[in-house]
C-alpha cells in the first residue's frame, strides 16, 4: 500500500498541477533536450499534441499506482501493457517529464504524492464522464463509491473529488443523481467545512435526484446555460 499523508486542496491546485506539467514537458522535452524553439508554430503544434498525450499517459500511471489492487476494473489488455511499456521506458530514462521519478515494486513512483492521487482521480472522472452507457456509467460510480470514497487510506483523493464538483458541472450531475453519493458529498461538503456552490440550478437539480432510479445515461449539454451559483 502506497503511504500517504493528508493535503489542503483547493481549486487552484488543480491548475498548479496542469501547468507543472506543461513547464516540465516544455522545458526538458524541447527547450533544454533538443534547443526547440516552442514558440515557433510548427513546434507549438508538435508541443501541444505531446501534451496530450503526457496528460493522457501520466493519467493512466497515476491510477494504476494508486487503484493497483483494482486495475483490472479500469483497463483492458492492451492499455495495461501500454503502461508496463512506459514505465520500461521511465526505468531507461526514456521517458522523462519531471512527474515520474522511477519505479518501483512494478509501480510508478511520482515526485510527489499529490500528483499522484490528483492524475488518478482525473483518469476516474474521465472515465464516468465519458462513458459510453449507462451500465459503463454506473460501474464507474460504483467504484467511485466503493472505492475511492469509502476506503480509509483515499482522504485525499475524497476532497480532490469534492472540489472538483465545485467547478465540473457534468461531473456533479452524474454523482448528485445517485443517492448514496448524495450523501459521501454532503458528508465532504461538511468536513470541508464550506458551502458547496452549485453551478446548477435548485430546479435543475431537484429534478436529477428526483430521477435517481432512471436507468439512462446522464448526460449534459456543453451550452447548457441553466446556472445558478447561489443553489444548495
Amino acid at each position: 500500500m502506497l503511504p500517504y499523508a493528508i493535503w489542503y486542496h483547493d481549486n487552484n491546485t488543480f491548475t498548479l498541477y496542469q501547468k507543472y506539467l506543461e513547464t516540465s514537458l516544455k522545458t526538458i522535452r524541447y527547450e533544454n533536450k533538443n534547443k526547440m524553439d516552442i514558440f515557433n508554430p510548427d513546434i507549438m503544434i508538435a508541443y501541444e499534441k505531446e501534451l496530450a498525450d503526457c496528460v493522457i499517459r501520466h493519467k493512466k500511471l497515476a491510477a494504476y499506482a494508486i487503484f493497483n489492487q483494482d486495475v483490472e476494473k479500469l483497463f483492458n489488455e492492451k492499455e495495461l501493457e501500454e503502461i508496463k511499456e512506459t514505465m520500461k521506458r521511465v526505468e531507461k530514462g526514456e521517458e522523462k517529464t519531471g512527474l515520474i521519478c522511477g519505479v518501483a515494486n512494478d509501480i510508478p513512483i511520482f515526485i510527489h504524492m499529490t500528483f499522484t492521487e490528483y492524475f488518478a482521480t482525473e483518469y476516474i472522472c474521465d472515465l464516468l464522464k465519458n462513458a459510453k452507457d449507462s451500465e459503463n456509467q454506473r460501474q464507474m460510480i460504483q467504484f467511485i463509491y466503493n472505492v475511492m470514497m469509502s476506503r480509509s487510506n483515499f482522504a485525499n483523493i475524497r476532497s480532490i473529488i469534492y472540489r472538483k464538483t465545485t467547478i465540473d458541472v457534468k461531473l456533479k450531475i452524474i454523482l448528485v443523481r445517485n443517492k448514496e453519493m448524495r450523501g459521501v458529498l454532503e458528508m465532504c461538503r461538511q468536513k470541508v467545512g464550506k458551502k458547496l456552490r452549485s453551478t446548477i440550478s435548485l430546479s435543475k437539480m431537484s429534478r436529477l435526484w428526483d430521477d435517481s432510479d432512471s436507468d439512462s445515461i446522464i448526460t449534459v449539454d456543453d451550452d447548457d446555460d441553466d446556472y445558478d451559483e447561489d443553489a444548495i
